[in-house]
């Protein structure tokens, strides 16, 4: 932790940034030990909350704005290499699909904040929302 501390205070946002954009984009890189740690090193001298808070939905709008144009252009194809590394590959996509189907657009705010399911919703929501 100590790491990761002294890399925040060193580069300060720019780290925040890339691992939130990274996390976003379905690497498997956590992202909550970073925000909390960042959080803790908010002060008027360095970064303030506003700033921190406009990095994080910032680099999370643009992987989410990413996988949606990539689901919209390309479709099934993007969801099959996204599931790839899921557990079950095979029902992956269907299973997905059939979910957002059935639930819609709302489906999106309940899978952004499930671990893995951030980047598929976006696929999804660009592939079936014109």
């Amino acid at each position: 932790m100590s790491y990761i501390t002294e890399l925040i205070q060193q580069f300060g946002l720019i780290i925040v940034f890339v691992n939130v954009f990274l996390e976003q984009l379905g690497l498997p890189i956590p992202a909550y030990p970073t925000l909390v740690i960042a959080g803790a090193l908010i002060s008027p001298e360095q970064h303030s909350f506003p700033v921190m808070l406009i990095t994080v939905v910032l680099a999370a709008v643009m992987a989410d704005t990413f996988w949606y144009f990539a689901g919209r252009k390309y479709g099934n194809k993007v969801m099959s290499i996204l599931c790839k590394v899921s557990l079950s590959p095979d029902t992956c996509v269907s299973h997905s699909q059939s979910l957002f189907l059935k639930f819609g657009p709302p489906a999106l705010l309940i899978c952004k904040f499930v671990p893995g399911f951030a980047s598929i919703s976006s696929a999804i929501a660009g592939e079936f929302v014109s």
